[in-house]
């Protein structure tokens, strides 16, 4: 998912009405036919959960659901590492990687593997003030 998404509202305003049929150069019956289509097409209910395996992969901040359990987080991948120096010489041979994971991560203090959440949606649209 990116986070180019942009959303309206589901009713047809006069002034997107009106926008539409001249871009389009319909009249505003036609103007709501294209809105209707786009909406059937492209649209997405604000309050839809979908299946946390649909659910962004690359830090993006969500809105996580495990029953009752409603929180905000993301899809964290990690590595700690630690440098490496030869015994004798004391010589830097590199980082050496120790471990490394990925977890869904919460502000309210994460999720466990055997317990991960079920559910997501995109947070809503901020708003503009």
């Amino acid at each position: 998912m990116s986070n180019d998404m942009i959303s309206f509202p589901r009713e047809l305003s006069d002034d997107l009405a009106e926008f539409i049929a001249e871009k389009a150069r319909v009249c505003g019956g036609g103007a709501y036919d294209i809105w209707e289509a786009l909406c059937e097409r492209f649209g997405q209910p604000a309050e839809q959960w979908q299946p946390i395996e649909t659910a962004p992969k690359d830090g993006t901040e969500i809105i996580l659901r495990k029953g009752d359990r409603i929180t905000a987080g993301a899809w964290i991948e990690w590595s700690n590492s630690a440098a490496e120096f030869h015994a004798t010489t004391g010589v830097y041979l590199g980082d050496v990687e120790y471990e490394s994971g990925a977890d869904w991560s919460s502000w309210d203090g994460g999720f466990r593997r055997d317990d991960w959440p079920t559910h997501w949606q995109p947070l809503p649209i901020p708003p503009q003030q």
